[in-house]
């Protein structure tokens, strides 16, 4: 159930018949005549802030006045007891406050109201409205619309809207949050559209992701548009082929999560074949989503993992036994306190299990730090892990060399495979252990 789900259901059960919990049946008569359903109710009352600022003040006879002019009213003889009654049922059922100055007691109630104000421009034939309005608004308007099962008739207007939010990176949440609540396919579908046409990694630049809401929202869009989704979200950001832009990369583990939570149990065989490739390169070179993608991904692909020796036997049996109880101490192991912050420039917060380390060094580095890091070799922390370095069982070694050094710009969407060089000496020391392919590759 999204927001405007649980608006839509408040309202209207307030709405419809709360003033009869106090045996007061026929309290507003006058004004069931008229306007009979709780839709009708909202409608009247979202076309009275609709025509004055949000900041303004609005007293008891101003309000009624507007009920009084509204398309709803304007007509009718007995518009005054209306007006009066419908304000009187608003109070009551909460909507309104009755103080000296009207206001709404909780924003989303307002941004409801005035929803169901632009779903009747739109049946009235105008479009205007939607398009001026804030993404909020327009939102809950797609979930009005969805209630009734009409959105599809305005969708074209939904996508026009949407297309101009994305006109920027800037307007990546809300534009997800409009196709969370339209629950809608095709909308989905120009969304991912829109994505590809604002460049590389989208999410590190929008400036408006947090772990909460607005991830789950950009995640539930991306789901929403299927295997469309799927193959913008794996080519752009999962890929193994191409290095991971560290600054913002805190965005690509939330929106991580949260879209597999919601997706896992539907993947099919081909996708679930594309997470495999992941987690070997990511842990031979211990970057910063060994503790977070790839941690998850264990729970939807364990094979790969299992073959992993660092890991323990407890570990292995509880991915095998129990997968949900696994993610959970994957998810605890890679909790950050203060998870508004960029995770590269938090202290050591390496993830633990069963007192194994999986510690990627290069995550206490800022941003700009991270490449410089990888390709250096005189450090007292340059011995770490060395023996990694030397051929096992027939494979030949790569590491990340002064291609990490350039700057993100000039690197582009270059493939790991040309920024890599093999390495043949034994002793050559790294602080990221190399990524390792097999001799026929």
């Amino acid at each position: 159930m999204t927001l405007g789900e649980l608006l839509i259901d408040v309202l209207s059960e307030r709405l419809s018949g709360w003033n009869r919990r106090d045996l007061k049946s026929h309290q507003f008569s006058a004004l069931e005549a008229v306007l009979p359903s709780p839709d009708s109710h909202l409608r009247l009352l979202g076309e009275a802030p609709a025509s004055t600022p949000e900041e303004s003040d609005a007293r008891r006879d101003a309000f009624i006045s507007r009920f009084e002019a509204s398309s709803t009213l304007a007509a009718n003889p007995a518009k005054g007891a209306v007006a009066k009654e419908a304000f009187d049922s608003f109070v009551l059922a909460g909507i309104l406050s009755n103080a000296s100055v009207v206001s709404f007691p909780l924003q989303a109630f307002r941004e409801m109201c005035l929803a169901y104000w632009l779903v009747q421009r739109l049946d009235e034939g105008s479009e205007q409205e939607v398009m001026v309005s804030r993404w909020r608004v327009v939102s809950f308007a797609a979930a009005v619309l969805r209630r009734s099962n009409s959105f599809f008739k305005y969708r074209d207007v939904f996508e026009r809207y949407t297309a101009s939010l994305l006109s920027d990176v800037f307007g990546v949440f809300a534009v997800a949050s409009v196709v969370l609540e339209s629950q809608d396919l095709d909308l989905a579908l120009s969304f991912i559209e829109g994505l590809k046409k604002l460049g590389q990694h989208p999410f590190n630049r929008s400036g408006g992701i947090d772990r909460d809401d607005s991830s789950k929202a950009v995640a539930a869009s991306i789901r929403l548009a299927r295997n469309g989704g799927f193959d913008w979200f794996f080519s752009e950001y999962l890929d193994p082929r191409y290095p991971v832009r560290f600054a913002g990369s805190a965005i690509l583990d939330w929106v991580f999560a949260e879209w597999l939570a919601q997706v896992r149990n539907t993947l099919i065989t081909d996708q679930l074949d594309k997470f495999k490739t992941l987690v070997r390169p990511h842990i031979d070179a211990s970057t910063f989503h060994v503790h977070g993608i790839i941690g998850r991904l264990s729970t939807v692909v364990p094979e790969p993992v299992l073959q992993i020796e660092e890991i323990t036997e407890e570990l292995k049996d509880l991915i095998l036994t129990e997968q949900p109880q696994a993610d959970s101490v994957l998810k605890a192991a890679t909790h950050h306190p203060n998870s508004g912050k960029d995770q590269a420039a938090q202290t050591d917060d390496s993830a633990r299990i069963h007192g194994k380390c999986l510690k990627c060094p290069h995550e206490r580095l800022r941003p700009g730090e991270v490449h410089g890091f990888l390709s250096m070799g005189n450090s007292r922390e340059g011995q770490h892990d060395k023996t990694r370095s030397q051929d096992v069982g027939g494979t030949e070694k790569f590491n990340f060399e002064n291609a990490y050094r350039s700057t993100e710009s000039e690197l582009g969407r270059r493939p790991i495979g040309a920024l890599l060089q093999s390495e043949r000496a034994a002793d050559s020391s790294h602080f990221a252990p190399p990524l390792t392919f097999k001799s026929s590759a």
